[in-house]
């Protein structure tokens, strides 16, 4: 083992630590953790080494007992023995005398040069932290997150997770998502698989199964509300008047029933023995948080066996046979009332999903230009067009000289021509989009009855700056809103 001679530089970085590079037999190197995964080398990478050397040194330290433990360069070390080199330029660093120090290194070094993946950052960040290093610390020495670092120590410590993560190609985000699935196998089956063939669906799938569930949850806690009240369970239905399933006893609905005493009333659940009670629970997807629909419930009947004790509901609906066609009609009725409910959960559960990818669409540091986006959109909203998709009076505005006639659909012609030109022209996306501003404060300052007078000062006043000279009327519109300004 020696010295460079000629390249060798001693850089003093405190009165413990210097840093050298010499010439070393790659036999003696040793091996210590190391954070990535793979450390194979093939026959390639090893001809290559023969024939060229070791190029870029090889990062290690010396340790208290005077041997060299690589840091940086296993692959490069292997293949030097391999290839039979008896040297290999080596940079030497002094004892740090701390695993979690080697390690920080290693992510460091490997993250400037071409990066872990993301197994292996999670591989090393358990390693860290098992030698006593907080997420906390992790973070700030590898310049990660702290909730990403938690999130792999996490996936870390999730047999399941980490599993599914060894095994198959999938991000940390993605394998994170596994941990609270990890006790069932189906749906770990199901999010893995859709990653690897529809990651634009995986979110949703996560979202979908979590609000399962949340409701399988809130079913069980029903469930376990009938047993303490002693009352009998029906077969769980969709639809609380499905009728009665096979091995399920007869029943009646309360509200055909009443106390003999008020015959007017219909029974409910709390005013009558528990032992004449049945309960369905009834269960859909649409979540309580959702703005429509319920969330599981429970739905009471009277025991047929025990309905003498009761007297018919005066002025109840008749209760007649439905005819087979009543029955079909009511069947199909319930049928899309159900189809409807779980579209509407459909799309609640996708807003969720949408929202938050949003948020961090809206956090990255560059976005895509949105400009064609919003011309077009607002072609569509009518929100800067009293409600109309858009005037035919601005197409010359933005270059289209078609003539419209006036007829019931020319805002919605007009828009079509817009949307046209716009795909043909994308560069005059800002140029729509200012003709609607300005459409919007014209309709605003000739409202003498809605006049918004700040923003029609403030439209006014543009104009003035972009070269246009003010009437006396609409001078006196900026002079009242400064006036109104000032007294508020």
């Amino acid at each position: 083992m020696t010295a460079h001679t000629e390249t060798t530089k001693t850089l003093k970085r405190d009165k413990a630590m210097t840093r050298t590079i010499e010439d070393v037999n790659p036999g003696e190197l040793i091996i210590a953790a190391n954070v990535r995964t793979e450390t194979k080398v093939g026959a390639d990478f090893v001809a290559n080494i023969r024939l060229n050397g070791v190029i870029l040194p090889i990062l290690a330290e010396r340790t208290a007992e005077g041997l060299l433990e690589v840091i940086d360069g296993q692959r490069r070390t292997i293949a030097a023995v391999e290839a039979g080199l008896t040297s290999v330029p080596v940079f030497v660093v002094g004892d740090s005398g701390d695993n979690a120090a080697r390690l920080l290194t290693q992510v460091t070094v490997n993250d400037q040069r071409e990066g872990l993946d993301e197994a292996e950052h999670v591989a090393a960040f358990q390693q860290l932290s098992l030698f006593g290093v907080s997420a906390a610390d992790i973070a700030r020495k590898t310049g990660t997150k702290t909730t990403r670092v938690q999130k792999a120590l996490d996936v870390a410590a999730n047999p399941a997770a980490a599993a599914v993560f060894a095994d198959h190609v999938l991000t940390l985000d993605q394998v994170a998502a596994l941990v609270d699935f990890s006790d069932d196998p189906d749906a770990v089956k199901t999010l893995t698989k859709a990653a690897a063939k529809e990651p634009a669906r995986f979110d949703h799938l996560v979202a979908d199964l979590h609000l399962k569930r949340e409701l399988a949850a809130h079913i069980e806690q029903l469930r376990t509300e009938l047993v303490a009240e002693g009352v009998t369970i029906l077969t769980e239905s969709l639809n609380h008047y499905s009728g009665t399933a096979e091995g399920d006893p007869a029943v009646t609905r309360l509200d055909r029933l009443a106390l003999p005493e008020t015959p007017t009333i219909p029974l409910t659940h709390d005013n009558i023995p528990t032992a004449h009670l049945a309960g369905r629970i009834t269960g859909n997807y649409s979540h309580p948080t959702s703005g429509y629909g319920k969330w599981a419930e429970i739905y009471y009947f009277i025991l047929t066996e025990h309905a003498h004790h009761y007297t018919p509901l005066e002025y109840a609906r008749p209760t007649t046979e439905r005819t087979p066609e009543q029955q079909t009609d009511h069947d199909n009725r319930i049928a899309a009332q159900l189809a409807e409910q779980t579209h509407r959960a459909a799309l609640a559960a996708a807003e969720t999903v949408r929202v938050d990818w949003l948020n961090t669409f809206f956090q990255r540091a560059k976005r895509p230009a949105p400009w064609e986006f919003i011309a077009r959109s607002l072609t569509y909203s009518g929100e800067l067009s009293n409600g109309e998709e858009f005037p035919p009076t601005l197409l010359p505005w933005i270059g289209v000289h078609v003539v419209v006639e006036p007829a019931s659909n020319e805002h919605f012609e007009a828009a079509q021509l817009a949307r046209g030109h716009l795909s043909e022209n994308p560069k005059t996306s800002e140029r729509l989009i200012l003709a609607l501003v300005i459409y919007n404060n014209e309709t605003n300052v000739a409202s003498s009855w809605h006049q918004n007078i700040r923003q029609a000062a403030a439209y006014l006043t543009q104009l003035v700056t972009w070269g246009y000279g003010l009437s006396e009327v609409e001078q006196g519109i900026v002079d009242a809103a400064k006036a109104e300004q000032v007294s508020a």
